[in-house]
């Protein structure tokens, strides 16, 4: 109790030199529309009620970290700070699939999301895994750049078949030889390397989702399809990815 009291006394500090009309005991926020948490984007609050706000925010973040520990076998829990700067994720292995590891995406999204309720720019987020010993296995920067390069190895993962290998050997004129009767070489079977995942699909609106993105807990249980497969699978299908987890 006494850890959060503090954590709460120094984001309290921050947003004093931050945020306008802090000191003079009042808050003018707006956040954009995609991150609004009760539909309002423009909110003028005691410093009370900014409290409770960003504690609300907080919560519902946390709350969305822990529902994705539950669809990720090697996730045992992922614990934010007030900011949401640094993200501890505990593991019970560290052979993470490439879901587990697109949910640094996601976790950078929630900073986003934090940041604008703290009137502040999202500088990137810091990740430590750590074993359930506490022991940090390995702590990386998350920042747009690196999101890119993550999105890039995502698409590469899904391509099927393999990229067909040039020589660099330098090309030499041969001895012309008489030519021998053609014979048609065997057709290769196609190659498919698409990975096989868990997916969420809904009924009503064709977009398709990861287990824990966070528009699954706003659809209705009849509209859910439960669904393992690729991704070229559910695209034939006539589902397009979400826009918030892009699976």
């Amino acid at each position: 109790m006494k850890k959060r009291i503090l954590s709460f006394l120094v984001m309290f500090l921050l947003v004093i030199q931050l945020v306008p009309g802090f000191a003079a005991g009042a808050v003018q926020l707006t956040v954009p529309s995609e991150f609004s948490i009760d539909g309002n984007t423009s909110y003028d609050l005691t410093i009370s009620e900014y409290l409770r706000l960003l504690d609300t925010v907080h919560s519902g973040i946390q709350a969305e970290l822990d529902a994705m520990c539950e669809g990720f076998p090697h996730f045992d829990s992922i614990k934010p700070n007030d900011g949401c700067t640094v993200f501890t994720v505990t593991v019970n292995s560290t052979a993470l699939t490439a879901e587990e590891k697109a949910a640094e995406n996601r976790m950078y999204e929630m900073r986003d999301q934090m940041a604008a309720y703290l009137a502040e720019d999202n500088n990137g987020i810091q990740i430590d895994y750590k074993t359930q010993n506490d022991t940090l296995l390995s702590s990386s920067k998350v920042g747009v750049s690196a999101l890119l390069l993550l999105e890039e190895a995502q698409v590469s993962a899904y391509q099927s078949g393999s990229p067909s290998k040039t020589s660099s050997q330098p090309k030499t004129t041969p001895t012309p030889t008489p030519a021998p009767t053609p014979v048609p070489a065997p057709t290769p079977a196609p190659s498919n390397s698409e990975t096989t995942c868990s997916y969420i699909l809904n009924k009503n609106t064709k977009k398709f989702h990861y287990p824990w993105c966070k528009s699954v807990n706003q659809m209705k249980e009849k509209n859910k399809w439960y669904y393992d497969g690729t991704r070229s699978s559910v695209i034939d299908m006539g589902y397009k990815p979400c826009g918030n987890c892009h699976p």
